[in-house]
């Protein structure tokens, strides 16, 4: 599993229902990597929350001047709900702290000589929370098993810092963390384990597509212009694979199902290779099912069921709101 590291400003909630914001990406990396967040990031987005109320306050006071007797909001406890938001959050995560006082020696260095993430500025030392992270980020490599960590964040200073490391690899956001985890994924020493487990014409410039299954694990389309493969891999490891021939028709098969016995054929030939459909076949089956009456009139067929059913819980995440509520309502029955 890939370690994620945050920073404040993907974290941030501006609405304060979650102690984390970016609930949908945040939840994806969940799914998929152990998150990781510095203990200065957390005292970050206290401190800003508790901004945030203040300045809220501020302006309630102005606009209902005339109700203050009647509301007494200063003995509304901020911190106190702040800390609750933190000890409801849903998302796990792993706290990592600075250790080594020696740092600020090093720190004092970078913020004299103007160097990231210190701004190179005349007259600003800003950086000093960023110069924090950074270092709670290097000595937590220095003990970690893993070869290479994500950071992410949109800081430009932050990013320019890490430049020097290899083993840090900064994005901003999980769909830059899902294509530079499949680079690395796929480097010379994987593509030549495809060859000898595999097939042999595989190249570098063979994989054209990859994404996630309904089981949260990598499938790569592989084309070697004599066959096309899907392939499903977990932590580098090959789970299985097979041609698109054996299946790919059998989807339109069943998204132009126009009798039930042709639906509930096409859903036993295509249960097998379920785990092999990529975002855009699972959408345009679900809608199929939402459309087609040969399909929707028998779904409360325990074969049909129980494969829609895959199919949405794995994939709720990305449809539309409709789409959603539509499958919910015909699996409910």
């Amino acid at each position: 599993m890939e370690k994620v590291i945050f920073d404040t400003n993907f974290l941030i909630e501006k609405r304060l229902k979650n102690f984390f914001g970016k609930r949908d990406e945040l939840e994806k990396f969940a799914k998929t990597s152990e998150i990781i967040i510095p203990d200065i990031v957390i005292g970050e987005l206290k401190e800003r929350y508790k901004r945030d109320f203040i300045l809220e306050k501020e302006k309630f006071n102005k606009v209902l001047l005339c109700n203050i007797a009647k509301h007494n909001i200063n003995e509304i406890e901020i911190e106190k709900k702040i800390e609750e938001l933190l000890h409801l959050e849903k998302i796990k995560y792993t706290i990592i702290e600075l250790k080594n006082p020696k740092i600020l020696f090093e720190m004092k260095k970078l913020a004299l000589e103007k160097l990231p993430p210190f701004e190179d500025k005349p007259g600003t030392d800003k950086g000093f929370k960023d110069s924090y992270i950074y270092f709670t980020v290097l000595e937590y490599l220095q003990n970690a098993e893993d070869k290479f960590v994500f950071f992410i964040t949109e800081d430009i200073l932050l990013k320019n810092a890490f430049e020097k490391h290899q083993n840090i690899i900064v994005v901003k956001n999980y769909e830059e963390f899902i294509q530079n985890n499949i680079n690395i994924l796929c480097d010379n020493y994987f593509i030549d384990k495809l060859k000898d487990e595999f097939d042999s014409d595989i190249k570098p410039d063979s994989i054209k597509n990859y994404w996630l299954n309904i089981n949260e694990n990598y499938v790569l389309l592989i084309d070697t212009k004599k066959k096309k493969y899907v392939l499903e891999m977990e932590s580098g490891e090959i789970l299985g694979f097979e041609e698109i021939d054996k299946y790919y028709k059998k989807i339109n098969s069943l998204i132009y199902s126009n009798d039930f016995d042709t639906t509930k054929i096409s859903i036993e030939n295509l249960l097998p290779f379920i785990h092999y459909l990529s975002n855009e076949e699972i959408i345009n089956i679900l809608e199929a099912t939402v459309k087609n009456e040969q399909i929707n009139r028998i779904i409360a067929n325990e074969d049909v069921k129980e494969f829609i059913g895959k199919l949405y819980d794995g994939k709720k995440d990305i449809l539309t709101l409709e789409l959603k509520d539509n499958i919910r309502r015909l699996l409910d029955g």
